[in-house]
């Protein structure tokens, strides 16, 4: 139906200049391992969050345990999955400054 209309989902368009491999990865698939972590992290964070709250609710101090301790794992993945994005992004910049550096120092 949606091609009668002449609109065209996403993926059947071809590759544009922003989605070309970059040593041999696509960017997208660059940008979905860069937040994997947190993404997932926060799920289960709030997986755990759902499943403690359940537990309160049936008085069931088991699933409330598990609830909790999922919440807590989720926190810290989607902490690491912060910290590897802030060092990714440190990492750009100062090879961004190393590069006018060299840039400068041509002239």
């Amino acid at each position: 139906m949606r091609r009668s209309l002449g609109i065209r989902p996403r993926f059947f368009e071809s590759p544009s200049a922003a989605c070309r491999p970059v040593a041999g990865v696509p960017i997208q698939e660059q940008v979905v391992t860069a937040y994997k972590d947190q993404v997932q992290g926060r799920v289960k964070e709030v997986k755990g969050k759902i499943k403690e709250a359940a537990g309160k609710l049936v008085g069931n101090k088991e699933l409330q345990a598990k609830g909790k301790a999922q919440k807590t794992r989720g926190k810290a993945q989607a902490k690491f999955g912060d910290v590897k994005q802030k060092l990714k992004t440190a990492k750009k910049k100062a090879a961004r400054k190393t590069a006018a550096k060299k840039k400068a120092a041509k002239k």
